[in-house]
């Protein structure tokens, strides 16, 4: 499965399994993560560019790896979206 476009990095590499029980669950996203690039990372509610490619490797088990833009949106005006790609941004690899 390839996944592309303006993806929410929380939903697909830090959804603990207990906020599935919970509507609003508020336990936000992990400092690894959270301090990533200029901007932070690619999260609600500033999107950025992303790709995740997953592999299913039999029933239970799966690889995913995902590259998101380094710095999502403009840090100078956090309620616009960025889609453009700067080689000076970098990127942001997580698997």
């Amino acid at each position: 499965m390839v996944k592309l476009g303006l993806i929410d990095l929380n939903g697909s590499f830090d959804a603990p399994n207990v906020s599935g029980l919970f509507m609003n669950s508020s336990h936000g996203i992990i400092p690894t993560f959270s301090q990533t690039g200029g901007n932070g990372p690619s999260i609600f509610p500033i999107l950025g560019l992303g790709a995740i490619y997953q592999l299913r490797l039999g029933d239970a088990n799966k690889i995913r790896v995902g590259v998101f833009d380094g710095v999502p949106g403009y840090p100078n005006d956090p309620t616009n979206i960025d889609l453009s790609l700067n080689k000076a941004d970098g990127v942001l690899l997580v698997g």
